[in-house]
């Protein structure tokens, strides 16, 4: 239960009930009352109609109104109905770019193996606007992809989730769009050499899920029975390492701050949907004044200060951040080496 919620609650409470006549005779009048988990449920609740307005949105004005009476809601929804070319947009740009922002695992459904490319490629168009909008993330998400629907043949071959996902990815790496990626890769300084190499660019970990095609037959229920569990299995152990990994980097959210990253990310895709999402500058305007507590943090968070002192962040030239590091790699050198301490019995430092 977050702290900032709890407090809010309280102190909400306790205003109501000091100005509340019928608690006059109480021993004590500014008597205090744990808030229940409707309390909080509710605050949740209200957040939930909080809807940012789409600067790059368009509505349809429905021109014939006359099957609709005068006064009928349903008039007034169709008149003011979001066309399609903004939905599109919403569902392929503005929820993958959330999902993979704030997403532990990333589970993506396919019911046919034979678009494996197709399904490689829009995986990877989705990462790659995620990967490279999402500042000071430190943390990429999981990838599942769960081939729901298998045929019998499919899953007695894809069963082992191990074998399922190798065999997966030594089909794509026979696709030119694969090729296209490693050399897009190498341009940039990392060499790629298989598919697992290229997925580990945009996510943490990977595995492939097989789920036959339900029957009533009890070896097929079975068998689906056990996928479904092998599922949730692998989803849980994939958080939960996630999750362990964010703890270290001090990113690991609370239902508070969840909310108001969440928010302020999504306001401002909102106003432009190429936007990045950066976790420091959000962390910094939310409030949220957790110190850095490892040496990695605090250089973050002056790098962070030294981009906006620049205007790197205001600019799309390439190279900014490259000569930025250059520049403060002799100052950090000389904090470092200030740090280390001789040693007396030797000539050695420690």
């Amino acid at each position: 239960m977050a702290r900032k919620e709890i407090t809010s609650a309280i102190e909400a409470m306790s205003l109501r009930e000091a100005n509340d006549p019928s608690d006059a005779s109480s021993s004590k009048p500014n008597k205090l009352r744990k808030p229940t988990p409707g309390d909080i449920i509710s605050r949740h609740l209200e957040t939930a109609s909080e809807r940012p307005y789409l600067r790059w949105g368009r509505l349809t004005h429905s021109i014939d109104q006359s099957h609709h009476r005068p006064g009928d809601p349903r008039r007034a929804r169709n008149a003011r109905r979001v066309n399609r070319e903004t939905r599109t947009k919403i569902v392929t740009q503005l929820y993958p770019r959330l999902l993979y922002a704030f997403s532990d695992v990333v589970c993506f459904v396919q019911n046919s193996t034979r678009e494996s490319e197709e399904m490689f490629d829009t995986l990877f168009d989705w990462a790659k606007q995620g990967h490279e909008k999402t500042l000071n993330q430190r943390i990429r998400p999981g990838l599942i992809i769960v081939l729901n629907k298998s045929t019998e043949t499919v899953h007695d071959a894809l069963s082992n989730p191990d074998k399922a996902t190798e065999k997966m990815l030594r089909a794509y790496e026979s696709l030119s769009r694969f090729r296209e990626m490693q050399r897009m890769w190498r341009k940039r300084g990392r060499r790629v050499e298989t598919a697992r190499d290229l997925i580990h660019c945009y996510y943490y970990a990977f595995k492939v899920i097989s789920i036959p095609t339900y029957s009533s037959s009890p070896p097929v229920a079975n068998q689906t029975s056990e996928s479904i569990k092998t599922l949730y299995r692998k989803i849980r152990d994939m958080s939960d390492c996630i999750r362990e990994k964010r703890k270290s980097y001090n990113m690991d959210l609370d239902t508070s701050s969840f909310n108001s990253y969440m928010e302020k990310a999504a306001k401002k895709l909102a106003v432009d949907l190429n936007s990045a999402i950066d976790f420091h500058h959000i962390q910094m305007s939310s409030g949220d004044s957790r110190l850095p507590n490892r040496f990695s943090e605090h250089l973050l968070q002056l790098m962070s200060n030294m981009v906006r002192m620049r205007g790197l962040d205001q600019s799309n030239e390439i190279g900014g951040e490259a000569q930025l590091v250059e520049d403060l790699i002799r100052y950090i050198a000389s904090c470092i080496a200030a740090q280390v301490q001789p040693n007396p019995d030797s000539s050695k430092f420690s």
